[in-house]
């Protein structure tokens, strides 16, 4: 007897499958390794929700999206300056009445740009779908990054509405705009950005498969100040000191937003160093600043 021909099976789509279990502590509610976008060939890309457990209404919630160069980094942690921190910044910021969901992104290593923005902007499409299940309101969504994380912010922010950046991947529903953009140090121009001092090719060139030098276009293609527009309203936080991405990236931001009668606000730390290693005085100030400019756009 000849067996039926084998037929692969469907796999439900993530946006349906049923949230992991959640874990209460301290006021907020955490939901850790919630799959958001699974890709043939790719690893499962997960989320972790940290979300205000005594709300009754809807809450705001803040994407964060960590650095790392585009080549290391995991959503579990805020940043190297906080680690200590207690509560720790997801934790605190739940606490305040402002859900925090921190994604993970394919590395550069894993495949080329624009697979970061796609999965960042299939994450933003996930909370969407999931947003009653979350008790979160869409319509209150601000992004949050830091290096490499606020570079892919601001191309969320900024390619607000622009399929061809931002692709189609995840739950199909029309995300809506977001209601603010938060940029730590971000890169925003990969041609004139000084990068990590490491072997061989740079960061930069692991993103988008060419040192930017050698082709112009591929470089403008994957920076945010190529995109940047004044839909979104942004706090810029970036250190006089930074040895890494210039802080003459984040005051191009800055012009060419109000140029164009944007809402910006600008934090310029004086002598702080990227990530704000060595300093803890600067990471609490930019901490500080942050928590202030969130609570007044989301909560107020």
């Amino acid at each position: 007897m000849t067996p039926p021909p084998f037929e692969f099976p469907e796999f439900p789509p993530d946006w349906v499958i049923p949230l992991p279990s959640a874990l209460e502590h301290d006021g907020v509610r955490s939901i850790h390794a919630i799959p958001y976008l699974s890709l043939p060939g790719f690893r499962g890309i997960e989320l972790d929700a940290h979300l205000p457990a005594d709300a009754t209404e809807p809450t705001p919630a803040v994407i964060f999206i960590h650095g790392g160069a585009w080549l290391m980094g995991t959503r579990s942690v805020f940043g190297p300056m906080y680690l200590g921190m207690r509560p720790d910044p997801f934790t605190a910021l739940a606490k305040l009445g402002i859900a925090v969901i921190s994604v993970d992104y394919r590395m550069s290593g894993e495949a080329l740009f624009p697979a970061q923005i796609n999965d960042v902007a299939a994450a933003h499409r996930f909370i969407v779908a999931r947003a009653q299940e979350l008790n979160i309101d869409p319509a209150r969504i601000a992004v949050w990054g830091e290096s490499a994380g606020g570079h892919l912010a601001m191309l969320l922010a900024f390619g607000q509405g622009n399929n061809a950046l931002l692709g189609d991947l995840g739950a199909p529903v029309q995300a809506p705009p977001l209601a603010a953009l938060v940029d730590w140090y971000g890169v925003a121009d990969l041609a004139t950005v000084m990068g990590l001092p490491i072997p061989g090719p740079s960061p930069e060139a692991q993103l988008i498969g060419v040192e930017p030098k050698d082709d112009a276009d591929r470089a403008a293609s994957a920076s945010p100040i190529t995109f940047a527009n004044a839909d979104t309203p942004i706090l810029l936080v970036h250190g006089t000191g930074d040895a890494i991405v210039p802080v003459a990236q984040s005051h191009d931001v800055a012009r060419k937003i109000r140029a164009l009668g944007g809402d910006v606000e600008e934090c310029w730390i004086d002598d702080a160093n990227h990530a704000w290693l060595g300093g803890p005085d600067h990471a609490k100030q930019a901490w500080e600043v942050t928590v202030e400019y969130l609570t007044r756009r989301l909560l107020n």
